[in-house]
């Protein structure tokens, strides 16, 4: 291994095969480029204009470039990196600050902290702590904190708080705390806390604490520690929330919905079973439901054969054939064929063949299809919904 001793330098240094750059002083500056047609490493640190390495590049202080660095291999720097463009093969580690208007490396990229415009990483990218315009990363993003315009990840996404306008997540991400304008992931979503744009995930989602999130679309289970706040919801599995919260638009649930507090929504679709402790909602449309306090809706649709248990108050009450139903207190109610309900308050109520309906109490007017069983009927001046509802 040839060996130079640098302090200035006024014109280029050109390297045949592996070398070792003493800098005197502690500060090797060339004024042109350094080029190494082997390895290189650099006892102290270097400042010059372009650098170039056909082998690998090892630099025990800092590296600081007016222009380019190039290193075919691998390259690691004991102090901070500073250039206008950073390229490397293989791997780069850097143990400070990587400054640089581009970045761009073909393995692993391992620093401290980076300050960049772009980042381009054909594996894992590891950070504390990183601040880009434009991250793109073939593998993986291991890091603290992570703040960039547009993140484009093929594997996953790990670490502690990460602030995005665009996120774009191929397998899973699991993050602490997440703020994103747009988010997609193919996998699973794991926070603890976050607020989001619109979020679209292949697999399941699941947050800790609570949620605000503008359309949150998700193909299979979602599961929610606090509150949800949203302007749109659809889940294709289970959506499962702790502390109820508050949906602008629509909900709309293939599988179950189980919330536990005070849910409100514009519209609220489920496939499956319903269980919810209180459910405000102008249009509710499902096939079973389950709740404690009660649902309170304009207009509350039931499904063929399906199921209420708890009380329900709303201006119309659908059921079509072979419902059943615990409790309700409507303006208009009607059932279809064989329904069952056990108590009913309406103003108008229309009873379908075959329905039997154990006690009804109605305003207005009452009617029987053919076959239909009322058990005990009075007319009553005005319905009183249970307290903390208004029909």
């Amino acid at each position: 291994m040839a060996e130079i001793k640098v302090k200035v330098l006024a014109e280029d240094l050109v390297l045949e095969g592996d070398s070792l750059i003493l800098a005197e002083e502690g500060l090797a500056e060339v004024k042109g480029k350094v080029i190494c047609e082997g390895s290189c490493t650099v006892k102290g640190s270097l400042l010059a204009r372009d650098v170039r390495v056909e082998g690998s590049m090892y630099v025990d202080g800092d590296l600081s470039v007016n222009d380019t660095v190039e290193v075919e291999g691998r390259l690691q720097v004991k102090g901070s990196l500073n250039a206008r463009r950073v390229r490397v093969d293989d791997s780069c580690r850097v143990e400070g600050l990587i400054k640089a208007e581009e970045v761009s490396v073909g393995g692993i990229l391992d620093c401290r902290e980076i300050e960049a415009g772009a980042v381009k990483v054909g594996g894992t990218f590891r950070v504390e702590k990183g601040r880009a315009c434009n991250v793109n990363v073939g593998g993986a993003i291991e890091f603290s904190q992570l703040q960039a315009n547009k993140v484009s990840v093929g594997g996953y996404l790990e670490g502690g708080k990460a602030k995005a306008e665009r996120l774009s997540v191929g397998s899973n991400v699991r993050v602490d705390n997440l703020e994103a304008d747009n988010v997609s992931v193919g996998g699973s979503l794991q926070l603890i806390e976050g607020r989001l744009g619109r979020v679209s995930v292949g697999g399941t989602a699941r947050v800790g604490g609570s949620l605000k999130v503008s359309v949150l679309s998700v193909g299979g289970m979602v599961k929610i520690g606090g509150e949800l706040e949203s302007e749109e919801v659809t889940v294709g599995g289970i959506l499962t929330i702790a502390r109820g919260g508050r949906v602008n638009k629509r909900i709309t649930v293939g599988g179950t919905l189980e919330s536990r507090g005070l849910l409100k929504a514009d519209e609220l679709t489920v496939g499956g079973l319903t269980d919810v402790e209180k459910l405000v909602a102008r249009i509710v449309k499902v096939v079973n439901l389950r709740t404690a306090a009660g649902v309170q809706a304009e207009v509350f649709r039931l499904s063929k054969k399906g199921r209420v248990e708890g009380p329900v108050v709303t201006k119309e009450f659908v059921m079509e054939d072979g419902g059943w139903a615990q409790e309700v207190y409507a303006k208009f109610f009607e059932c279809g064929e064989r329904c069952r309900v056990q108590r009913l308050y309406a103003e108008r109520a229309f009873i379908g063949r075959g329905s039997t309906v154990e006690a009804v109490f109605y305003v207005e007017e009452l009617k029987l299809e053919e076959g239909a069983k009322v058990r005990k009927e009075e007319k009553i001046s005005e319905i009183k919904p249970p307290e903390g509802f208004t029909l």
